[in-house]
């Protein structure tokens, strides 16, 4: 089913996680009862810890309104303020689909075998890459330099 609904994990959380494996590792006694406590005793407010979904389908649709409009569908990592605005999730869409590929070739040709979740990956991917969908990471980020200067160029002669 292509219209599978990703999950993604808000900044807030993403760092308590990070504070918790630390703390983890500095106090390696501490057993998981306790490091639980230590998560239930912070004050996160339930909007910072929301998990923001999308759906597989409209984001790629979101990319390729963002090819129409700028001629390339490799939407830059740490986007500028007002690309982050009109396509709030496209950043955290195109990491995910960049981890995806790389995660179904190596399922793919370690296990040998074609699961339901396998081919759908598969799918997604190829649908990715028929408009020009760039999964490596640093070629991405070359063609992202590529394109601001051609953006440069072109507003400033």
């Amino acid at each position: 089913h292509l219209g599978l609904t990703m999950a993604l994990q808000s900044s807030p959380v993403s760092s308590l996680y990070s504070r918790q494996r630390q703390s983890f590792h500095r106090h390696p006694t501490m057993t998981f009862h306790e490091s639980v406590a230590a998560v239930d005793e912070t004050d996160l407010t339930a909007e910072e810890t929301q998990v923001i979904t999308y759906d597989w389908d409209e984001q790629f649709e979101e990319l390729l309104s963002f090819q129409a409009k700028h001629g390339h569908c490799n939407f830059p990592q740490n986007a500028p303020v007002e690309l982050t605005k009109k396509f709030p999730t496209l950043a955290r869409f195109c990491h995910d689909q960049r981890l995806e590929h790389r995660q179904l070739y190596h399922r793919k040709f370690c296990s040998g075998k074609m699961t339901l979740q396998i081919f759908d990956i598969d799918v997604r991917c190829r649908r990715l890459k028929e408009v020009g969908f760039e999964f490596d990471r640093k070629l991405a980020q070359w063609y992202d330099k590529y394109h601001e200067l051609v953006e440069y160029r072109n507003d400033n002669g």
